[in-house]
């Protein structure tokens, strides 16, 4: 699985307070006990402040739930998620399923009764709702709550576009999509950095 987004907690804090926590408790000396009473007071302020700041915490409950959401979709979409397509010009809705390989490099339509079209995720060079979708597939304004765009270029541009009739399973779509295809950007940078740095 790929590593996604790097969420990092900032933990010194704690492990500060546990080596104050042994040596205070360590009666070698006096002067050690009063090294060890001031550092635990000067650390004090930083244990109270942290932990209730509820802007600090709601990132951190909303970063770790996203990420969540999106190990579960990649999950998901790796054995095939049931989608809906929609034609622009029909208005016809027709049932597919999204396949991603284990990389996460690749990504298969997969229409049911119809041959596959894969492409790479690298070539996915747009994702689009709300007034970008209107914007770009104007014949389907009146459905763009509804509706995610994605664009592909390489050997042959290419167009699908997606209907969900619950808007938040939309967003919820449309975010997966851009974080997923946001990381095949960050982890082909770090390779091509790793290799920069070999040669």
């Amino acid at each position: 699985m790929l590593s996604l987004v790097s969420w990092t907690c900032c933990c010194a804090h704690s492990a500060e307070a546990e080596h104050v926590h042994i040596v205070d408790t360590s009666s070698a000396t006096s002067g050690e006990s009063h090294l060890a009473g001031s550092l635990q007071k000067s650390a004090e302020p930083n244990f109270r402040s942290r932990p209730h700041d509820p802007a600090t915490s709601n990132k951190e409950i909303e970063k770790v739930r996203l990420q969540e959401i999106v190990r579960e979709f990649s999950k998901e979409a790796m054995t095939g998620v049931k989608v809906k397509r929609i034609d622009a010009n029909s208005l016809e809705i027709s049932e597919s399923f999204l396949v991603m390989d284990k990389y996460l490099y690749t990504l298969t339509f997969r229409p049911l009764g119809d041959s596959d079209r894969r492409f790479n995720m690298k070539d996915l060079n747009s994702i689009y709702k709300g007034p970008d979708f209107t914007q770009k597939v104007p014949k389907l304004a009146h459905l763009s709550p509804h509706c995610v765009g994605l664009e592909f270029t390489g050997s042959e541009d290419y167009k699908v576009l997606f209907y969900f009739q619950d808007v938040a399973e939309r967003d919820q779509f449309y975010t997966c999509l851009k974080i997923l295809r946001m990381s095949v950007d960050i982890n082909s940078a770090r390779i091509a950095a790793k290799g920069g740095g070999g040669g």
